[in-house]
């Protein structure tokens, strides 16, 4: 990525070598998110970066994408419907995606491309949020101040008839009905990875998918460069061995999941003593997950994490990050 330069054997050197692959599914046969249709009227946001620059980059991103199968200004809600089978009930989802990026290199040389693509039409046939990013960077040592922060968060939430209270234009906790069509669910999951470093050449991959089959990924690959990098003759005693180029600073990912679940669906409408009628809330299952990795030192690093839920039909987001 960045140009060759002499390479340099390491007398002393702090080795973390990371390689995760985390894969997440949550398996229930009346639970987890189906798709949220998205609204008529779509758009396609593209974009493409590159940049080579000795000096000072910055790169700011910011994305969130709300919206309802039925009225997002209201509380979530539902209807009964008749249909040639009889009454049958058809419950709001809410979808959303949110995602963001910050980086700022001072004082080095960077080398910066990012492709990134958001997609809410109906016709999409792939992911609603693609972005692909390469990073390199060397530090100047001359320079008191030289190094590259960077960070990146991306979220999906799917809700399936939620409750009637909202925080910040979207929905809060999840109540659970029995009478849905599909199993009342709460999914929120969030994943991302942040650098503080003087010498790397990083790619990260971010997917997230709401309106067709519900998934997020994202994956970390950071390392160093060839010609720059730390080198070491042996690690592991000549077992395994690995031999740079090796990244120096900090690099991190991690992922958080939070899946509340409602019962199988049913119609259970009841009548309180008051003559009142209402439906029957249930709330059948709680899942949450988080993780986080850290190398610090001289480092390679790659890590990528996957959540798909496992019903194939109901889901939603909220500003929601694993680094602040």
């Amino acid at each position: 990525m960045i140009r060759e330069g002499k390479k340099g054997q390491a007398k002393r050197i702090s080795v973390v070598a990371i390689a995760i692959t985390v894969v997440i599914a949550f398996f229930a046969i009346a639970s987890a998110a189906p798709p949220v249709e998205p609204p008529t009227e779509g758009s396609v946001i593209e974009t493409t970066t590159v940049i080579e620059c000795v000096g000072d980059v910055t790169e700011v991103e910011d994305l969130d994408w709300i919206y309802s199968t039925m009225d997002l200004n209201d509380s979530l809600e539902g209807h009964l419907v008749c249909s040639e089978s009889g009454w049958v009930w058809v419950g709001e989802r809410v979808g959303g995606i949110s995602y963001e990026e910050n980086l700022v290199a001072i004082d080095g040389f960077t080398q910066f491309t990012k492709d990134f693509k958001m997609d809410t039409t109906k016709d999409s046939n792939n992911n609603n949020l693609e972005v692909a990013k390469r990073i390199g960077y060397v530090e100047d040592k001359s320079s008191g101040i030289s190094k590259l922060d960077f960070t990146e968060n991306v979220g999906m939430c799917i809700i399936l008839r939620g409750d009637f209270n909202r925080t910040n234009s979207v929905a809060g906790l999840c109540p659970f009905a029995a009478g849905a069509n599909n199993p009342t669910t709460c999914e929120c999951v969030a994943a991302g990875g942040t650098m503080s470093v003087d010498l790397v050449s990083a790619t990260t991959e971010t997917k997230v998918d709401t309106t067709d089959s519900p998934m997020l990924h994202y994956g970390l690959t950071a390392k160093g460069i060839e010609g720059y990098g730390e080198y070491v003759e042996s690690v592991l005693d000549g077992a395994g061995a690995v031999d740079g180029p090796y990244g120096v600073g900090t690099v991190a990912a991690g992922m958080d999941v939070e899946v509340l679940a409602g019962a199988d669906p049913e119609f259970n409408f009841y009548r309180t003593p008051d003559y009142h009628y209402q439906w029957d809330w249930r709330h059948a299952s709680t899942m949450r997950y988080s993780e986080m990795t850290t190398a610090s030192g001289t480092f390679q690093f790659s890590k990528a994490m996957t959540y798909t839920p496992q019903n194939p039909e109901a889901s939603r987001p909220s500003r929601y990050q694993v680094f602040p």
